[in-house]
Parts: structure tokens; C-alpha cells; sequence
């Protein structure tokens, strides 16, 4: 059987997990001419047939202004396989990177890089009609995305299948979120895909690359960990951390689950706040309600959601001003969801815009 096979059904698995692709979507697919990208390009048009989807896509590369130029390849690869190419000026990108690198010896600094290829394309998407965009990351970056996170940030997190911006009306999608880099290199030889021409100078001198050696070496030692690692981020009921354990409050507890756990517990009322969500049990370890709390910035965070018993109200809140307050200082809360009556009550008073928050 051929790999692309392979790749196909993990789209689909994919795909139906997470609602990716819907009828009449319009899908600006990020194209840099890598390996990843080609697989999913090569992908999208045999996906439609064999999902019997309904959608469009246009494949966009974004012409960054790296010294190396655009890979000879693009125009040829995408007719091969009757996709619609569009190239993007996005050069003013590589001269904002060599503006803000630290100096001789660094590479280009890749967050930011990477935060302006993502407004450049929801720019294009936009222009094309768009109201989607793919991108090609598989299940091994979302491992490696995961490490970094780790070490990096103290955050047990990685990137989401689908993300919905709200502000830029653009669904960020990843079909291949359930493929393995190894599954499409395979792919790649088979297809006869051409070889993949590295444009940006710091591509191999990164911290990612450093990650994906450092877990090739893991994955040597202990063979079955690369499996594992995978499986870790798949499965919710895996999660077992200090946080996951159970908050006491005087008539009950609060637990951390994620959105899919959630939906299954409550499945009456579907989720409707982004953010850490708790759901709230009484003393007999009865469900009675949740609760969310939403990070907006750095000194910022916001209570919603509050669907809870009246006894467990002020007990919740007073538990996240404790926790938030440890976190760092100063830092105001918002609530919403109460009466004028209960919010003020605990101490919370209105904003010029209406909010009512507290600083604490």
C-alpha cells in the first residue's frame, strides 16, 4: 500500500476528530515547499474525493525575502498535483527579522518570525476569500512542540489542531496532526516529491532542531517512548498532574479537565468559555457545576462561566484570587456571569467599560 495512503486516513481521523474541513470551506494551505507541506498539498485534492468533502483550497507560499530565493519547484509541484498556487510578497518579513537579531553569531529570531507568517497569511487568506488555513504540522512537531514547552516555559502544552481567531475571522487548522514525519518522508520518496530546498538561514540551527536530535536519541534508548509521547497527548485520561488532583473548598472540590472531558461529562451544556476549565463536585462527589478561568494577559485574567451552586460561588472565587496571587502582583481579576449584587458583594466594582474587576 502506498504511504499516502496512510497519510489520507490520519487527515481523516483527524478530520473527524476535530471538525476540521467543512462543506463549502475555502482553505489557504501554507506552503514553504518543504516536505510537510508537499505531503499535504499532494494530499488535499485526493482528500476530497476520497472524504466526498465539498470544499476549496489554494496553496499560498509566502516569498519571506530570505537571501536563498523561492524554491525553484513551487509552480511545477503544484500543477502536478491541480492545485491553485499563489505567491505572497511578505519580503518586508526578513528585513524586520534582521532588524531584531541579537547580533553576530545569532540566527534570526524564529517567534517573531513566526507571529508575522501567521499575519501575513491570515492576510492573504483573507484576500483570496479564505476562511481557513492549513498548515502542515504532523504529530512529531507537536511531541517536539510539546518538549520545548516544557523546558522552555514550565507548560505541559502544544499546539491545537484547530484555533479559531475570533479578531481575524481565520480558523487555523493542521490536517496532519495525526501523521507521522516518518510516514511522509516515506511519502515524499514515493511520490518522487522534489527535494525540499532550505530558504530560511537558520533552518537546522534552532532550539526545535536541537529537541528533534535530543528525542531521536531518546527514541533510540527507549524505543517505545516514541509512541508513548504521542500517546500522552492524544488521551486526556492520561493527565495526571498536581493540578488535575483536586482543589478542597469547604463544600466540595474543583478539578481541572480538559474541553473534550468536559463535553463528555456535561454533555447538556456544551462548552461556551475558552480557557482552564473546572468543573465543581459538592461533598458526596456530586457534579454540580463549573467554573472558567481565562488568562488575558500577563496581569490580566477573567472568571466566566460561573455555573455553580451558591454556597461553592464565593468559596471558587476567593480559591483563583489566592492562586492568581501567588502567580504574580500586581493582577486584576474580572468576573462575570453574577449579579450586580453578588459581584460587588466580594469586592468586585465597575470599570469605565463596564467590567466589574478587582485588583488583588
Amino acid at each position: 500500500m502506498r504511504t499516502i495512503r496512510k497519510i489520507l486516513a490520519s487527515i481523516r481521523k483527524a478530520d473527524e476528530a476535530f471538525n476540521l474541513i467543512e462543506k463549502g470551506d475555502k482553505i489557504a494551505i501554507g506552503f514553504s515547499g518543504g516536505k510537510d507541506s508537499m505531503a499535504l498539498v499532494a494530499a488535499f485534492e485526493r482528500y476530497k474525493h476520497f472524504a466526498k468533502k465539498d470544499f476549496d483550497y489554494v496553496a499560498v507560499y509566502l516569498d519571506l525575502g530570505f537571501p536563498a530565493g523561492r524554491p525553484p519547484y513551487l509552480e511545477e509541484f503544484a500543477a502536478r498535483y491541480h492545485a491553485k498556487l499563489v505567491i505572497k510578497d511578505a519580503r518586508f518579513v526578513y528585513d524586520a527579522l534582521k532588524a531584531h537579531q541579537k547580533g553576530e553569531g545569532h540566527h534570526l529570531p524564529c517567534s517573531l518570525c513566526s507571529r508575522m507568517k501567521k499575519a501575513a497569511i491570515c492576510e492573504a487568506a483573507h484576500e483570496l476569500g479564505c476562511n481557513k488555513v492549513a498548515f502542515a504540522h504532523h504529530l512529531d512537531d507537536a511531541v517536539e512542540t510539546f518538549v520545548m514547552n516544557l523546558f522552555h516555559g514550565g507548560m505541559a502544552q502544544t499546539f491545537a489542531p484547530k484555533m479559531e481567531l475570533t479578531r481575524n475571522k481565520i480558523t487555523f487548522i493542521r490536517p496532519l496532526v495525526f501523521a507521522r514525519e516518518k510516514d511522509i518522508r516515506r511519502s515524499a520518496k514515493e511520490e518522487g516529491f522534489p527535494e525540499a530546498v532550505k530558504v530560511c538561514p537558520a533552518d537546522g540551527f534552532t532550539e526545535r532542531q536541537k529537541v528533534k536530535e535530543f528525542l531521536a536519541h531518546v527514541y533510540e534508548e527507549f524505543p517505545q517512548s516514541e509512541h508513548n509521547l504521542a500517546l500522552a497527548l492524544l488521551d486526556f485520561r492520561r493527565l495526571e498532574l498536581f493540578f488535575n488532583q483536586g482543589e478542597s473548598l469547604p463544600h466540595g472540590r474543583l478539578e481541572a479537565v480538559s474541553t473534550k472531558e468536559r463535553a463528555l461529562l456535561l454533555p447538556h451544556k456544551p462548552p461556551k468559555e475558552k480557557g482552564d476549565t473546572y468543573l465543581a463536585y459538592d461533598e458526596e462527589g456530586k457534579l454540580v457545576g463549573q467554573i472558567s478561568l481565562i488568562m488575558l494577559d500577563a496581569h490580566r485574567y477573567a472568571l466566566k462561566g460561573i455555573h455553580l451552586p451558591k454556597a461553592m460561588r464565593k468559596e471558587a472565587i476567593e480559591h483563583f484570587e489566592g492562586v492568581l496571587r501567588m502567580k504574580t502582583s500586581p493582577m486584576t481579576l474580572m468576573l462575570f456571569g453574577l449579579s450586580k449584587e453578588e459581584k460587588e458583594a466580594l469586592g468586585y466594582r465597575k470599570g469605565p467599560r463596564g467590567y466589574y474587576k478587582r485588583l488583588i
